[in-house]
Order: structure tokens, then C-alpha cells, then sequence
């Protein structure tokens, strides 16, 4: 960023300008070199921040920004005129001149926008006004819709306009803290549309560079206007339609009636709309990319396509009076092909298979355990596998939906295949801990595993001491699990030690899981009703009736957090339900102990 100010009777110039975290400032007298001091900062806020009020002083000081004007640009016209200037007078028999006019008129307005007036000075519609040179002596110069007929008179200077409505909308608003610079432009953009339709999605481009939160009447009728002048149902006024409902909408977009425009249409065209639709859908309300939609990895991507059928696609759907199931509308939202958009028909139609991206397939995968719906967890992160047979991540998904339905050998052969696709996962080796410590006991393969976590990580190993601990443990190697036991325990997460509560539980040993849970050093109350405190009471009843001891008093908070609203747990029990049948808990005590988790998993808000 550079800005230039200059002090004309002082006949000073003075200039700043920025490189990340520093300002260069340059001074002196006009038509000198002048002196350079450059300052640094800690952060390019700070940056910003000075310069702005460097700027400021400059100007109470007399100073006023400097704006480099091309030569034979401008023409004083006297003072009876409506504007007071500046006026760019134009021979339209001189092709030579008119294209020197549009070349140095854009050179002016691209360096006064980019002076930084626009930061201390609204920027009225026009910076400048088109005069046409007339025969007539009493209107030597009068005004003239100058884009429209350049464009009349000559076609083939349609590239030249272009390149104004391309800087609008490549500004999109950059330079309109106090006014709207791209509004600027709007007699080159509907001068274009006028000269030929097939400038109307760049039009739709330079139309989301304006303000539509705060748009008036004539914004609202530029569209409807538009509509009627192509006919709604023709390819340009679908595209508006689509444009006005969705990413256009601003403050009034659904007032668009489209019962007014649609009805009785045929299956061809709401198809079409439909697909213009989908295709509005991939931009945001500045005419970007909308990335949470287009890419799928984005972890905001599902949440985005959801969002996008409740907030549009529903209301728009209802209107027009067709059913739709949300679910498939979902994904489709979510794998819109810009090259060849979803039909409708084909939605709407059960036995049509929507294509699924693979990282959208690991996304419901994921989506169908959290709904205990396990099957089809499991169909989607088989698809995504079928899709892409090295997505370690496909395998890791479908190991825990195995895992969840208790098919733990399938469960430990997707996470091994998943550790074999990204040797560096975590995730995975602990599960597969857990699996060779509890469910399938292996305690060198644990020991291996474990040790890998604790020799590569360099932040976080708490939590890995308490498993490597658990696994000397069950290996009888008593000194050095009480060695990493100690260096685990050091913990601050309430998670790590509700870990070794549950070790310590799973090998009956009640007394030293209750000591944990009555440390309120540790075991605290949280900001929200989260899984922590939820689990810590759970824990502590289940210790107590090992040690038979009187619990309802626990029990009664347990359920007091179900009491103050929802309850994100996602705890899971796969290690107590391997612990209970072999315990060394009456029957009478396992019931109560299985009547708490079910409780738990029942009215929790979340399983994962």
C-alpha cells in the first residue's frame, strides 16, 4: 500500500508506503528525491494503524492526496454545467480519440481509487462525466451515454469497455469505506449487457461487488427489470431468478415471487433452474467461491450444505410447490459438478444414485455413527474406500463404526490397514492400544505402539504414560507401571485421569479409582454440562458399588446435569462392557452399573 500527499503551496510531497510489518516514509520537495526513514513494527495491524494516522495529521496539516492525471484527459467547460467536472470531451468520428479516452480514462479512476481519497472522502456516483463534441453551436458540448455508443459505433472496441467492467469487479468494494467505488461502473456493465446478452454473467460478476445488505429500490428493481426485458423463462432469466434467490438475495431477494415467474413452466425448465440454482450455490455473496461448499474437505462442508437446503433450497422448493427428501438434497448440495449440475428430476428420484466425493462419503460415515445407525456408517465408509482405496482416513472411520457394533477383529483390521496408509496417525494406534491391552489382548503389540507415540510426540504424552502404565501393569512389570503412572498423572485434563479411573475399574480396583475422583484438584466443575463431569460421576458410582458403598448421592448429580439441558458426551463404554461380565460385581451390581451407562446413553445429546 503507498499513499502519495502533496502540499502545493508548500511545494512538498510526501509519501508512505508499507512492506508487512514496516513503513517507508519519503519527503521533500516536489520534483525531488527527497529523505527515506523506514520504521518497523511488531505487527502489520500496528503498520496499518500508524499509517492511518500519519495520513490524517498530513491532511489537517494542508496536505491532500495526490492523484496523477494523463495528459489531455480532461476539458474545462466553464461553469454553466450541471457537473462541476471533471469533463472528458469526446469526438466520436476520432476512433484514435475515443480509445484514448477509455485507456486514460481507466488509468485515472484506477489511481484515484487506489490514492486512498476513498478512506477520507465519499465517492460520488461519477468521478467523471462524458461530453460529446456537437455541430450545434448552442450545445457545443453536450451529455452522452458514452459506453453505449462507443459500443454502437464501434463493435470492435467491445474489449476496451471490457477492461473497465473487468477493474470493477476485480475491486469488489476494496475501495468503498465511505461509497461505493463500483457503482462507479455501472453504465459500462449495462452498456455491455445492452450491446450483447452474452455479457450477462459477467454483469451478474460486477452485481456482487455492491452492497445488497443495504440495498434500495432501484437495486431491487434493476433485476425484476432485467427479468422481464429476457423473459423469465429463457436462459438469462433463469439465471437472474437464480442469482436474486440465492447469492444476490440480499435484504429482498426473497421477496422474489416465483410463482409469479415459474408457474405452470415445464419439466425442462425447472430442471434448468434447478441447475442454475446449484450452480449459484458455489459463489458467496461477493461473487467468491463459496470453499466451505466446493470443497469437501473442508470441515465445515457438511454443516454448509445442510444449512444451505434449510435457509434456500427448502423455501425456494416450497414455493414452486414441489416435495423433496432433505437427506438426498443434502448430497447433492454437497457434490455439486460445476461442469454438470443435478437435475431435479434425478434428486426427487429414490433409485438415482447421487454421486458422492470421497471425503463427503467419510463425512456422512461419520454422521451415521453419531446416529448409532451402524450399517450405513459402514456402507458409506466402504464406499469411500471402494472410491479411494488408500484413504486412511476411510479406514480409521469404518474401524470405529466396527467398533461401536462390537465387531472389534474388524474394527482392528481397518485401523491396522489405516496405520499401514498413514503410519503417523495417533488416532489409530490408540485405538489399537486399547484393543490389544482390553479386547484382544496383545501387550507387546500395545507396548510397541505406545512407545512410538511417546518417542515421536513432542507436545502432548500425559495420556500415553497412563497407557503404558496400564500395559506394565497387565504385564506385571509393577515398577515401571507406576513410574509412567506418576508421569501421567501429572496431567491437567480431566480426560487423561477419567482414563486411568477406568483402567483402574476395569481391573477392579476400586478403592484407587475412587481416590482419583475425589481429588478436586482434578476432578472440577466445568464451564458447560461437557462429557468430563458427566463421566466423573458415572465413575464414581460405579467405584463405589464395587466397594459397596452407599452411591445414590452420586447418582443424583449424575442425573442433575441432565436436569440443566443438553449433554455432549461422547464417552464411549466399549472398555466398562468388555470390564462388566467378568467382574467381580454381583449381578445385582452389574445391573445398576449397566442402568446408569444406558441412561447416560440415552439421553445424552451426542455418542460421538
Amino acid at each position: 500500500m503507498k499513499r502519495h500527499l502533496i502540499h502545493k503551496e508548500e511545494n512538498q510531497f510526501w509519501m508512505i508506503e508499507t512492506a508487512d510489518k514496516s513503513h517507508t516514509i519519503t519527503e521533500g520537495k516536489i520534483g525531488k528525491k527527497g529523505t527515506s526513514q523506514t520504521t518497523d513494527f511488531t505487527s502489520n495491524y500496528k503498520v496499518r494503524d500508524d499509517v492511518s494516522d500519519k495520513v490524517k495529521a498530513k491532511i489537517r496539516a494542508g496536505y491532500e492526496f495526490f492523484i496523477p492525471i494523463p495528459d489531455n484527459l480532461f476539458t474545462e467547460l466553464g461553469e454553466n454545467q450541471e457537473h462541476n467536472g471533471p469533463f472528458i470531451v469526446v469526438d466520436f468520428d476520432n476512433k484514435k480519440e475515443v480509445i484514448e479516452k477509455l485507456e486514460k480514462g481507466l488509468q485515472y479512476i484506477k489511481d484515484y481509487l487506489e490514492s486512498g481519497v476513498t478512506s477520507f472522502k465519499r465517492i460520488d456516483s461519477d468521478l467523471v462525466w462524458f461530453r460529446e463534441k456537437s455541430e450545434d453551436i448552442k450545445m457545443m458540448y453536450q451529455e452522452v451515454d458514452f459506453f453505449d455508443k462507443v459500443l454502437e459505433i464501434y463493435p470492435d472496441l467491445e474489449t476496451k469497455v471490457m477492461e473497465w467492467l473487468d477493474f470493477a469487479i476485480s475491486i469488489r468494494g476494496i475501495h468503498t469505506e465511505y461509497g461505493q467505488g463500483s457503482y462507479l461502473f455501472q453504465d459500462v456493465a449495462s452498456a455491455l449487457l445492452k450491446h450483447d446478452k452474452k455479457h450477462l454473467d459477467k454483469f451478474l460478476a460486477y452485481l456482487h461487488t455492491w452492497d445488497w445488505d443495504h440495498e434500495t429500490d432501484d437495486e431491487s428493481e434493476l433485476i425484476e427489470d432485467l427479468i422481464v426485458r429476457y423473459r423469465a423463462t429463457s436462459e438469462e432469466g433463469l439465471k437472474l431468478i437464480a442469482a436474486r434467490r440465492l447469492s444476490l438475495a440480499g435484504q429482498h431477494g426473497n421477496e422474489l415471487e416465483l410463482n409469479e415467474y415459474l408457474e405452470d413452466v415445464d419439466e425442462e425448465t425447472i430442471n434448468r433452474f434447478f441447475q442454475l440454482m446449484m450452480l449459484n450455490l458455489l459463489k458467496d455473496n461477493h461473487g467468491q467461491e463459496n470453499k466451505r461448499l466446493t470443497d469437501p474437505t473442508n470441515a465445515a462442508h457438511y454443516r454448509e450444505a445442510k444449512q444451505t437446503v434449510d435457509y434456500y433450497i427448502s423455501d425456494i422448493l416450497s414455493e414452486l410447490g414441489i416435495d423433496f427428501d432433505e437427506e438426498r438434497m443434502v448430497m447433492a448440495v454437497a457434490n455439486i459438478d460445476k461442469n454438470n449440475p443435478h437435475h431435479l428430476t434425478d434428486i426427487l428420484n429414490p433409485d438415482y444414485d447421487i454421486p458422492l466425493s470421497t471425503p463427503f462419503c467419510i463425512t456422512l460415515g461419520h454422521e451415521e455413527t453419531k446416529k448409532r445407525d451402524l450399517p450405513k456408517s459402514i456402507q458409506y465408509f466402504s464406499q469411500a474406500i471402494e472410491q479411494d482405496p488408500q484413504s486412511a482416513d476411510a479406514f480409521l472411520g469404518r474401524g470405529y463404526a466396527h467398533y461401536c457394533a462390537n465387531d472389534l477383529k474388524s474394527a482392528e483390521q481397518d485401523w491396522v490397514k489405516s496405520l499401514e496408509l498413514f503410519p503417523d496417525s495417533i488416532t489409530s494406534k490408540r485405538n489399537l492400544i486399547e484393543v490389544y491391552m482390553i479386547h484382544s489382548p496383545d501387550y507387546p503389540k500395545a507396548l510397541k505402539l505406545v512407545n512410538q507415540l511417546i518417542d515421536r510426540q513432542s507436545y502432548y504424552k500425559a495420556g500415553d504414560y497412563i497407557r503404558r502404565g496400564g500395559i506394565y501393569e497387565l504385564m506385571g512389570e509393577m515398577e515401571k507401571s507406576e513410574e509412567d503412572y506418576q508421569k501421567g498423572l501429572t496431567s491437567r485434563e480431566m480426560g487423561d485421569h477419567l482414563n486411568y479411573v477406568e483402567f483402574k475399574i476395569f481391573l477392579n480396583q476400586f478403592e484407587k479409582a475412587h481416590k482419583v475422583l475425589k481429588n478436586r484438584k482434578i476432578i472440577k466443575k466445568q464451564k458447560t454440562t461437557t462429557n468430563s463431569m458427566v463421566i466423573a460421576h458415572l465413575f464414581k458410582c460405579i467405584a463405589l458399588i464395587g466397594m459397596e458403598k452407599e452411591y445414590e448421592k452420586e447418582k443424583a448429580q449424575l442425573y442433575k446435569h441432565f436436569e440443566k439441558g443438553s449433554v455432549y458426551s461422547k464417552w464411549n463404554f466399549q472398555v466398562i462392557n468388555a470390564w462388566l461380565p467378568k467382574s467381580n460385581l454381583s449381578e445385582e451390581q452389574k445391573k445398576e452399573a449397566q442402568e446408569l451407562i444406558a441412561f447416560i446413553e440415552e439421553n445424552r445429546s451426542t455418542n460421538y
